[in-house]
């Protein structure tokens, strides 16, 4: 059973893509490459899509403080272990000057293992992709090429038809012959004389043959370009589709990200209400007990 076909379902590109995320670099090439057997379409979106901590730590250092300060100081520092100086300086220029000294400290304290190494860069990397399915941070503005559209099994299951009907055409190309060229002769004649008129003869067996040949591969190439032509009309129809709905799946996910803002907004204006609840129940206790001390004193 060909290892693509378990994923070819409805949100199957994102499991296989979580899988080979959580692989060590030399293990995720192998999964590429074993993919790139079945299909290069898929190789393709798959390898663009594929956030590594390397790729995630090239990004603004603005939004990657969004996701370092969301884990721990440790796991920051076993991941940045004997890393790249200057990238790793640019990586939490954004974070503050204590927690940078934090870093620092832990990491002259420990020696991890890379194995430690890789899964504390793996914890990063899920924070990152959980950041992003919540919308705290827009991939837009980060990596766009990490944006997966809802139905990318079926787009993909597109471009893959695409791709075969293009080799067949070519493949078609290279079988049908264009035709004999115009100047060639049917046949020779080594008895005609110059200048003397030649008496018209019936067709020999062999130009007959040859003359027949001549017209079926005319009909095959006449044939062939027809059927061309139709492909290309319905390839042509079928990117349209497509780009209709990659179109309308944007524009859903647009909508999806400022319903979440505007549930984030609703759920901070709940709680200033529940706090503001809270010290008016606070003042009323307060005032009940005052009330109490002045009956006592009257």
């Amino acid at each position: 059973m060909p290892m693509l076909d378990r994923y070819r379902k409805k949100n199957g590109f994102a499991q296989l893509l979580q899988l080979i995320e959580g692989s060590h670099s030399q293990k995720r090439e192998q999964f590429l490459n074993l993919i790139r057997e079945e299909s290069l379409v898929w190789e393709a979106e798959l390898r663009k899509r594929v956030l590594t901590f390397d790729r995630l730590t090239k990004w603004n250092p603005q939004y990657l403080s969004e996701i370092f300060t969301r884990v721990q100081p440790l796991t920051l520092a076993v991941a940045y272990y004997e890393y790249e100086p200057e990238l790793m300086k640019s990586a939490l220029s954004q974070l503050s000057p204590s927690l940078i000294k934090k870093i620092e400290m832990t990491q002259s304290e420990v020696k991890p293992s890379p194995a430690n190494r890789f899964t504390c860069q793996i914890k990063i990397v899920e924070e990152a992709r959980a950041l992003f399915a919540r919308g705290t941070i827009q991939l837009v503005k980060v990596d766009e090429e990490l944006f997966i559209p809802n139905q990318i099994e079926e787009i993909i299951a597109q471009k893959e038809i695409e791709e075969s009907v293009a080799n067949r055409i070519e493949q078609l190309g290279s079988i049908v012959e264009i035709g004999a060229p115009a100047d060639a002769p049917l046949a020779n004649n080594k008895n005609v004389t110059v200048g003397k008129p030649v008496a018209e003869e019936a067709p020999k067996k062999g130009e007959s043959s040859e003359v027949e040949t001549l017209l079926e591969i005319d009909s095959k190439r006449l044939s062939s370009e027809i059927f061309i032509k139709q492909i290309n009309q319905e390839i042509m129809s079928l990117k349209k589709r497509v780009e209709k709905l990659s179109n309308e799946n944007q524009h859903l996910s647009d909508e999806s990200l400022t319903l979440r803002n505007h549930e984030v907004k609703l759920r901070d204006e709940l709680g200033l209400l529940r706090r503001e609840m809270q010290t008016i129940k606070n003042e009323n206790v307060s005032m009940r007990s005052k009330l109490e001390q002045i009956k006592k004193i009257a």
